[in-house]
């Protein structure tokens, strides 16, 4: 049974290398379609992966056809679709128009990946302080953050539907037990269950050096606690009571840690 599956996830949330892990485990010949859009995801996708190689936005200006009959030469493949930054739909319409270009028949896996917020506050602050970050990856400015924290509250508070598998980013890199127990609710097979090379897609701001050290990448907020433009982003989503209400739901004692960055 092939393992087609839409994601879910906001912009440094860890997407990519979930994405990576889950296409190792349902088979080396699925087709990937990244930032796409509700509707025909072979019209609005900015990348495309077809097996081991990958096109961008040429192939998708060709004409959804030609991306459609490029990918069909691969046979019964899965198939994975990204929507980032994007919160699952809350209606049965919105779910029946999200895939509307593909065979209506296809059995879909829904996943939502989530950052415990404080790390995924922290992975924005160097896109938006380095002059060398592509604006596509980061911000325009510092305050375009905001519209990013109410987005993250709307995927936090879907987090608990019972329409897609939940992934929690952070937990996802430190025990292979929770990555082989995801798996068992997608119905998929545990082929390799490490957590692989750093995406090429998000930049791995994370990573730096190119390796993944769990460790780190759970604490990543230390590393910037002391910024005061990371001060004032924390101090920004901990005003926003909605916002807080439903992080500290999805993690509790999340506003204390967050409170102690500002307390400073």
């Amino acid at each position: 049974m092939r393992n087609n599956i839409r994601v879910f996830g906001m912009r440094r949330s860890g997407n990519h290398a979930v994405i990576a892990w889950l296409r190792r485990n349902i088979g080396a010949k699925s087709i990937f379609l990244n930032d796409c859009q509700a509707g025909d995801p072979f019209a609005s996708f900015q990348y495309i992966e077809l097996a081991e190689r990958r096109f961008g936005t040429r192939l998708r200006r060709d004409g959804a056809r030609t991306a459609r009959d490029r990918a069909g030469k691969l046979g019964d493949s899965a198939v994975v679709v990204s929507y980032e930054d994007q919160p699952p739909p809350n209606s049965l319409r919105g779910w029946r128009r999200l895939t509307t270009g593909l065979d209506p028949k296809i059995t879909w896996s829904n996943v939502l990946i989530w950052r415990s917020t404080p790390n995924w506050l922290a992975s924005f602050v160097p896109l938006v302080m380095s002059d060398k970050t592509p604006r596509h990856l980061g911000c325009r400015g510092p305050l375009e953050i905001a519209q990013f924290v109410v987005l993250q509250g709307e995927m936090l508070s879907r987090k608990d539907a019972d329409t897609c598998i939940p992934i929690h980013y952070d937990r996802w890199l430190s025990d292979a037990d929770y990555r082989r127990e995801a798996l068992d609710l997608l119905g998929a097979q545990c082929i390799d269950n490490s957590l692989g090379d750093v995406s090429n897609y998000g930049g791995g701001s994370s990573h730096g050096d190119e390796t993944v050290d769990p460790k780190r990448l759970q604490a990543r907020w230390q590393s910037v606690r002391d910024e005061p433009l990371y001060q004032a982003i924390v101090r920004f989503a901990l005003s926003d009571e909605w916002f807080m209400s439903i992080a500290e739901r999805a993690e509790p004692g999340v506003t204390d840690i967050m409170q102690s960055i500002v307390d400073r």
